[in-house]
């Protein structure tokens, strides 16, 4: 499979045929043709298509034109805008919000007016029937206003300048949106204090009170960049865990666990931090068996950097005595992996190699012309390992080429789990198939 999602396929003939597994040539050709509709309907169909770069490159398309016509449309070019987004007619998802561009184009003059004349209730209310006014340039200046005045407004409360603080918010006193805001303000301005001075403490403990019990607050910038701040602190202290610099995530974590809001993050990010210290104590100690486990059993550790040498370790262990299996060195695959030999959770993969090493040797017996002894090696090996393709295969070989009669019964074919290997013998194998296997009571 190319990188392209391409897969190439090798023939008997020599020949080599191309497939291609996303169609993402044809997606290309459409967006290049304009032909959204069959773009859109083509990812429908591919839904993989959706993480590839062109389909970023359509939605981006569509937001373009959409914002280009808007400001068109604010500029009376109405027309020119409804045909700078005609090539999305067609588009199903896109259906609704053409039919909002359509309200907006009737809406957009009154709401204008509105917010010129200061008609900040009418204004306010349109834009929550009409969401795409929320995107004009009139409203942004609404809102700048409004923030410009809720700035003032707050050095007001403070110093108990009730009648200039009821004046300059009363174009916003019944605005809903702004209800909130104005209430605490006039009616709890000490609250507000308290709340003023619990962002600057990051007091996050009262500020949850306060703020459950006057939502609007969470959305004045003071405290939303204090709450930048916390999960500033939640992404410093994952960056160091998965760094190995545990010392100062712990120290990080402790702050995080004073947050309300963060709680579930820090629960979270504390047990990861947690197994990350248990997995450098035991590679401390040198139980590379359990760190193993520990990794084995918890995916999430596998991003850190001790994991990954673990990994590479066990890579290149896996490697070695692979050449070895494939020579028969039982004794090698064993001395190679040490302890690591049982571990329960990667027995699968090491019993391939085992496999392999036994049939090797079984084969050298008849290589050898050994024939007697061929029927107690496959006894062994089914013993360890049960009944398998690969005995199956050698099996047929043995009795097509008359080597020599292989004699089974009923419960000897029967196939086994690939684990079984390990609970029968608990990695206490011989170095060769003939030797005696110490079994398990």
């Amino acid at each position: 499979i190319s990188g392209d999602d391409t897969l190439f396929v090798g023939c008997e003939d020599g020949s080599i045929s191309e497939y291609e597994l996303l169609p993402v040539g044809l997606l290309k050709s459409y967006i290049n043709t304009r032909a959204y509709a069959k773009a859109y309907r083509l990812i429908q169909e591919y839904p993989l298509l959706e993480e590839h770069a062109l389909s970023a490159e359509l939605e981006q398309e569509w937001e373009n034109r959409l914002s280009n016509a808007l400001k068109m449309i604010e500029d009376t070019h109405s027309s020119d805008a409804l045909l700078l987004l005609d090539d999305f007619a067609a588009v199903p998802s896109k259906k609704k919000i053409l039919m909002d561009v359509k309200s907006f184009i009737q809406k957009f003059p009154s709401f204008n007016s509105a917010v010129l004349n200061h008609n900040y209730t009418l204004a306010y209310s349109m834009a929550e029937h009409t969401q795409l006014l929320k995107r004009s340039s009139s409203y942004a200046r609404m809102e700048a206003h409004w923030d410009s005045c809720f700035h003032k407004a707050q050095t007001y409360a403070i110093t108990n300048q009730k009648q200039k603080l009821m004046q300059l918010l009363e174009p916003f006193g019944r605005v809903s949106s702004k209800l909130c805001y104005i209430q605490v303000l006039l009616h709890q301005p000490q609250l507000f204090l308290e709340f003023t001075h619990h962002v600057n403490a990051h007091d996050y403990e009262n500020l949850s009170s306060i703020t459950h019990s006057y939502p609007c607050l969470k959305e004045i910038k003071s405290y939303k960049e204090m709450l930048h701040t916390a999960n500033d602190l939640y992404d410093k202290a994952r960056t160091h865990i998965f760094r190995d610099a545990l010392d100062l995530a712990e120290l990080e974590l402790e702050q995080l666990s004073h947050i309300p809001s963060m709680r579930l993050q820090a629960e979270e990010l504390t047990h990861i931090f947690t197994l990350a210290k248990e997995l450098q104590s035991l590679y401390d100690q040198g139980d590379t068996f359990s760190c193993y486990l520990l990794i084995d059993k918890n995916e999430i550790l596998q991003e850190l950097p001790l994991a990954r040498r673990l990994e590479k370790d066990w890579n290149d262990k896996m490697k070695s005595a692979e050449k070895e299996a494939l020579i028969g060195n039982i004794k090698t695959i064993k001395s190679l992996l040490g302890t690591l030999l049982r571990l329960p959770t990667r027995s699968q993969k090491v019993g391939t190699l085992l496999r392999l090493g036994f049939l090797t040797q079984i084969k050298y017996l008849i290589i050898k012309n050994q024939k007697s002894t061929i029927q107690d090696a496959i006894d062994t090996y089914i013993y360890i390992f049960g009944y398998d393709t690969e005995l199956h295969n050698l099996i047929l070989k043995i009795s097509k080429e008359k080597v020599t009669k292989i004699n089974l019964d009923e419960e000897q074919m029967h196939h086994r789990p690939r684990s079984r290997w390990l609970n029968v013998t608990d990695g206490k194998l011989p170095n060769t198939i003939l030797q005696k296997v110490t079994r398990n009571a």
